[in-house]
């Protein structure tokens, strides 16, 4: 459901409470779409630092790419909404502490992305390419996909295996420029 579409009426129903308790712990119709996305946030951060420190670094990505996958996969009916706010983080209606937390949040996953793939960077592993090149060809990847198949293209095809292609489509990507891997 886009966020334009979504009435605090519309909320107040499907919550089954009253617009004025809505209207008691949020400002605005732009409180609580971030709201739902920082807690939807939230939980994919959490995962993403669980992924365990002891594996090898492509292990690590390749949990990664999973994971954002899925999260995105799994919750279609919350992406209008992470959309918007995306688009709009800098004119959304919320109060500081509020989007201190909300910006904490988002920076925090690009955080996990941005180390590991300094870290194949430092290791010789991946290109040296600016490290925010290879974050955006990475997320476009995953956020393109996912689209492609929530709009029905590509029925036939295995998600699960296409996931492993997926992951090894991004590290290849990643790669030095002649697709090779010199780990240091």
């Amino acid at each position: 459901l886009a966020k334009a579409a979504v009435t605090i009426d519309h909320i107040a129903e499907t919550a089954e409470i009253g617009k004025g308790t809505i209207y008691k712990h949020f400002k605005s119709k732009d409180a609580v779409c971030a709201r739902l996305e920082m807690e939807h946030d939230k939980l994919l951060r959490d995962e993403l630092q669980r992924i365990d420190p002891h594996l090898g670094l492509i292990p690590r990505i390749r949990a990664f790419i999973k994971l954002m996958w899925r999260h995105h996969m799994e919750n279609r009916e919350l992406q209008g909404i992470s959309q918007y706010c995306e688009m709009r983080a800098s004119a959304l209606k919320l109060s500081a502490d509020f989007a201190e937390e909300y910006k904490a949040v988002k920076e925090a996953i690009e955080g996990i992305a941005v180390s590991l793939i300094r870290e194949g960077v430092e290791k010789g592993i991946f290109s040296s390419r600016q490290k925010e090149y290879l974050m955006l060809s990475g997320w476009g990847a995953i956020i393109g996909t996912v689209r492609l198949f929530w709009n029905g293209n590509y029925p036939d095809i295995d998600q699960e295996a296409y996931l492993d292609y997926l992951c090894d489509f991004i590290l290849k990507g990643f790669m030095n420029a002649d697709g090779s891997a010199h780990p240091r």
